[in-house]
């Protein structure tokens, strides 16, 4: 993983900003050129914290700590749980690319279209965080959970 090389290099509060605008996507994360990949970063805590979402800086700051919509576990521990295995996990989660998939339950996730994220742990700057980036099942596929 590139981008966890990158960070784990930094030295500074003023690099990680430059490091981290590199990975703020410049286009439509569902172009081409990025195949609708997009790199994020929450705080390896309860809390779940979005720090970072290149494809939605509206999302940062707040909390993966949201119940799938379908399965009822807590995503973003599902995500840290990934990382002491294969580093994969699979939710449910809003597809922007169709209106169809959107839920709107207090608490729980934004949508119900299968989404695959693999991620990681991090150190950046002495503190320790979680680095992934998902992508949606196409045509969407249901898996075992």
């Amino acid at each position: 993983m590139n981008a966890k090389c990158a960070l784990e290099k930094v030295g500074t509060t003023n690099d990680l900003f430059k490091q981290l605008g590199k990975f703020r996507n410049k286009t439509d994360w569902r172009g081409i050129d990025v195949n609708g990949v997009y790199l994020f970063i929450f705080e390896n805590t309860e809390e779940s914290v979005v720090l970072f979402n290149a494809n939605n800086p509206g999302f940062e700051g707040s909390s993966l700590t949201v119940r799938d919509i379908i399965t009822g576990r807590n995503i973003g521990l599902s995500i840290r749980d990934s990382i002491s295995g294969t580093g994969f996990t699979s939710y449910h989660w809003d597809d922007p690319t169709t209106i169809l998939d959107d839920e709107n339950e207090e608490g729980k996730s934004p949508g119900n279209t299968p989404k695959r994220t693999y991620a990681a742990t991090v150190k950046v700057l002495g503190e320790e965080f979680i680095i992934g980036s998902g992508f949606y099942l196409d045509p969407p596929e249901e898996e075992a959970y």
